[in-house]
């Protein structure tokens, strides 16, 4: 027997196995005392209401096991006879929820008589007449006014997720129901932080209201918050606040457990409750201890098994004592009984501090290595009893060392890889990449190998193990392009990678399918990127490879782009290489024009011509024909010298130049033009070239002391009509002229010269 309210919970305990369980909550309540009712003060004639029921026991405390029938009472009408007044329900209908029962009750009043009447009520209990509750109301004729608000029923708190009453009303100044009005009406609701959430209904039609009523027993509000809930039909609008909306009931706990665990020393672990929408319900508190145990697998012991109720707030339970004494890997589930709740977590990686260092060569000891050759060796962190430890981070360094004869006595690991990083990550094991050197040219011989992380005073050393120094895969190389060449964009270049072996020479392979992959490093923001060839390589029965690559994106711009082979095994074998991507053709200190290899379609003599400043320098003009990597391959044309003295471009006809012409600039090095040309023969033959430009170029050495510039203007590109022709014409509207028509750059910074 238990002499008092509230809650309790059992415990029983076994003194001699020391073991102990414990009950979840049982609640104590007395008998029925009385009845709380709540309700409008103001209602009207003929109209439902809804009124909130809640029974009390003795003890003052909600009796949440209640469930009996209840009836309804006149009490009194103060504007006549008792009589005159109807009160529906008589008997209530049987829904109690934890001690709370919504009803809708109507007051059917006499016509006559002042406005307002006062009307009190009782309810009782069916079985025991004295056990009552009491409320009054003001019962208001139906209302002819003019509706001028809306009313909003219901009551506080409620449940997320869980239906509940509500009632929109239409009512004039005192608060009488206009039972013609009706409208279309929107609900909000804005939590106290300002956050506007749904409540359903959100929308009532026109329809849905009865003789200015709205009424529902379905409404929701599913985020748990305090609010403030208002009703808009035009003009019209109605508030009720504050509507606390407490979490729902409890759908799942969960379990959180740190991934490591430090062996036999306090971690954290936590307990929520959750509702069915995934959010914790910031009031729960389990109706019992939930009960924590290990997976089957586990040899160990928990220090904390029970989380109790008192252990939780906002919701969450804390743990900050939670131990375990046994080095493995641990899952823990957490289940509470009362509510059938249930929560594995894991798995949890118990170690101790690290004490031992493990060397590994791979695959294993016995297999043969290669002098300047990659290969792996896995390093292992363990604790006291041999287990990983999952966390462990630092340097390791790596030494070889003479073995038993016949060794080396200056045996290197390769400069950049004699000490490495043991990543966190890597759960106390992690392979490396080495290469090891020495001058001996003897094969096999025997060396030793060891890794030693300083900071916790752990090392370990390899038996012998057998170097040879033959002829072995070792890694690739990129030969095209090379570092920092410049390829045109969207245009093919030539993609060359080889495989060596550990004395640098090509290595053929049976079947190796090595990864490439392309980057872009700059500029940020470039679209469209797309790059070629595409993986993986396939090194079938070769040492080489020699593909067509290509680069293109959206804008027009320059960019540097990265393209990296990795092996399939042995990453460290790979190679990379930054280059150029740039607009037009590979070509330096030029500016050109493109012309149609369609002009050239039949064959013909050509004469190009134009007015040239070479300054202290050198300048040609040419006809350049590009290949499909957009390299120039053969050219047409003059070059002159500062001198004045021209010299022939490739298989030209003639060329010549005028005498100098005085001309005035603002350059003090250039006062001197020439008119220079230059006569060759042409047919346009694919298979020779891709593309053909009108090519003017500053042809000045590098580091020569010369002006920094050369000028061009007046170029004349024209088909001879007589074979006898070595001169260009004078300028006419005959013939195809290239000119300038602005004094505007391109793009690139260059002046542009075009057909006419």
């Amino acid at each position: 027997a238990y002499n008092n309210s509230g809650k309790i919970r059992l415990t029983a305990r076994d003194s001699v196995l020391n073991r102990s369980g414990t009950s979840g909550n049982i609640y104590f309540f007395g008998p029925l005392a009385r009845f709380n009712v709540a309700c409008g003060y103001d209602q009207t004639d003929e109209t439902a209401f809804l009124t909130m029921l809640s029974a009390i026991d003795v003890y003052d405390q909600e009796k949440l096991n209640y469930n009996s029938q209840v009836n309804t009472q006149r009490l009194a009408w103060n504007l006549g006879p008792l009589t005159d007044v109807a009160l529906m329900p008589v008997s209530l209908p049987l829904t109690w929820d934890d001690g709370k029962n919504y009803v809708w009750l109507k007051v059917d009043r006499p016509a006559a008589g002042a406005d307002i009447g006062t009307f009190t009520f009782n309810v009782l209990d069916d079985a025991d007449s004295s056990k009552t509750g009491t409320a009054t109301v003001n019962i208001h004729k139906s209302s002819a006014l003019t509706a001028v608000a809306l009313l909003i029923e219901t009551f506080s708190p409620q449940q997320s997720t869980k239906p509940f009453p509500m009632a929109v009303k239409a009512v004039d100044v005192n608060n009488a129901v206009v039972k013609t009005w009706s409208g279309d009406t929107t609900l909000s609701i804005v939590s106290t932080l300002g956050d506007t959430e749904t409540i359903y209904p959100s929308a009532i039609s026109v329809a849905d209201f009865a003789d200015g009523v709205y009424a529902t027993t379905t409404a929701r509000i599913d985020v748990p918050a305090t609010y403030t809930v208002t009703a808009v039909s035009g003009a019209l609008t109605g508030v009720f606040s504050p509507l606390y909306v407490k979490p729902g009931k409890v759908s799942e706990i969960r379990l959180t457990v740190p991934p490591y665990a430090p062996l036999n020393s306090p971690f954290t672990i936590s307990i929520a409750g959750l509702t069915a929408d995934g959010q914790v319900k910031s009031d729960y508190v389990p109706e019992g201890p939930i009960h924590l145990k290990l997976n089957a697998t586990s040899t160990g012991y928990l220090g904390v098994q029970f989380v109790y109720p008192e252990d939780f707030s906002g919701g969450v339970a804390t743990i900050n004592t939670q131990t375990y004494n046994k080095s493995q890997t641990i899952w823990i589930t957490a289940i509470e009984n009362v509510d059938n709740l249930k929560n594995t977590a894991g798995p949890i990686l118990v170690f101790g501090p690290p004490v031992r260092l493990v060397l590994q060569p791979q695959p294993d000891a016995s297999a043969n290595f290669y002098w300047n050759a990659w290969f792996q060796v896995r390093v292992n962190v363990l604790d006291v009893n041999g287990y990983p430890v999952a966390n462990f981070s630092g340097d390791i360094d790596f030494s070889a060392l003479p073995g038993g004869a016949p060794t080396a006595t200056d045996p290197t690991i390769l400069p950049g890889f004699e000490s490495q990083f043991f990543d966190i990550d890597s759960m106390g094991s992690q392979l490396f990449y080495l290469k090891v050197l020495y001058s001996t040219p003897a094969s096999p011989i025997n060396l030793v190998l060891e890794a030693e992380n300083a900071a916790n005073s752990i090392a370990d050393v390899t038996g012998n193990l057998k170097f040879l120094k033959e002829s072995v895969f070792d890694s690739f190389e990129i030969v095209s392009p090379t570092s920092g060449m410049a390829v045109p964009k969207n245009r093919p270049f030539p993609f060359r990678v080889r495989a060596v072996d550990n004395f640098g020479m090509p290595y053929t392979l049976v079947a190796s399918f090595p990864t490439l992959t392309a980057e872009l490093l700059a500029p940020p923001g470039l679209t469209m990127f797309s790059a070629s060839p595409t993986s993986p390589l396939e090194f079938l029965n070769t040492s080489e490879l020699l593909l067509v690559g290509n680069v293109d994106y959206a804008e027009s711009s320059t960019a540097t782009v990265r393209f990296t082979v990795t092996p399939e095994d042995m990453s460290p074998a790979g190679d990379m290489v930054d280059f150029a991507i740039i607009e037009g053709y590979n070509i330096k200190d030029s500016v050109y024009q493109e012309i149609a290899t369609t002009t050239f379609t039949n064959p013909g003599r050509y004469i190009l011509s134009g007015y040239v400043s070479p300054g202290t320098g050198s300048a040609d003009i040419k006809f350049t024909l590009i290949d499909a990597i957009g390299e120039p391959v053969e050219s047409y044309g003059v070059r002159i010298a500062s001198s004045g003295v021209c010299t022939p471009i490739g298989p030209v006809v003639s060329f010549g130049s005028s005498r100098p012409i005085p001309g005035g600039n603002s350059l003090s090095d250039h006062n001197l033009w020439y008119r220079i040309h230059v006569v060759f023969d042409y047919q346009f033959v694919p298979a020779l070239a891709s593309e053909t430009i009108l090519h003017l170029q500053n042809s000045t050495p590098d580091g020569y002391p010369a002006s920094a510039s050369v000028l061009f203007d007046g170029m004349l590109l024209e088909k001879t009509t007589d074979l006898e022709q070595m001169r260009p014409t004078s300028f006419a509207p005959q013939g195809w002229q290239i000119y300038s028509p602005s004094r505007e750059r391109s793009l690139s910074g260059e002046y542009q010269y075009y057909e006419q």
